[in-house]
């Protein structure tokens, strides 16, 4: 999945400095998994939490075996945003088929930069289903970080959402979480 902020490009650069001393039993705790783009490049024992419900109904979705439509109509994005069941497919079309992979930000369309025709949704089905063999036994959640309870020693990689961007689903309370952190 390609959210705002996904750290998929970047992942090989910050991966080697988070894991520098892992130890082999030791958990990978992600509060912010979003669309995956980190956890699902580390091995081991690994739990992946968000607080939207919609990013975990289409990570475990995928886990099992959801598969994405190849194309979504104009009327089924609308249907699904209106609907806003929590379903892995509405997830997807929320997330896959929307401008930038932002939820519900407009029905994604237009050409390739040679003017051809793009299917976003195409784009990220194929996307996300490259991605799915690397979710398998990451335990996902839907749980605020807040409330979470974390194994001994883990390795807590945080990615919240960012101070004055484009806001997200709900209001992040950014002193909370520095303070979270601190504790």
């Amino acid at each position: 999945m390609k959210y705002m902020g996904s750290k998929n490009r970047i992942a090989k650069h910050i991966l080697p400095i988070i894991l520098k001393n892992r130890k082999p039993d030791q958990w990978y705790v992600e509060p912010f998994v979003g669309g995956a783009n980190i956890i699902d490049k580390v091995d081991g024992y690994r739990i992946g939490l968000d607080s939207n419900p919609y990013v975990i109904s289409l990570l475990q979705g995928i886990q099992s075996g959801f598969i994405p439509p190849d194309e979504v109509s104009e009327d089924e994005y609308r249907n699904a945003r209106l609907n806003r069941e929590i379903t892995p497919l509405v997830s997807f079309i929320g997330f896959g088929c929307s401008y930038s992979g932002k939820w519900f930000g407009g029905y994604a369309r237009g050409n390739s930069n040679k003017g051809i025709p793009r299917n976003y949704c195409l784009e990220s089905k194929k996307n996300i289903l490259k991605q799915s063999k690397n979710l398998t036994g990451v335990n996902f959640g839907c749980i605020s970080y807040t409330e979470a309870i974390f194994p001994d020693e883990s390795i807590i990689y945080c990615d919240p959402p960012y101070e004055n961007t484009t806001s997200y689903r709900d209001k992040f309370n950014h002193p909370l979480f520095w303070n979270w952190c601190r504790e």
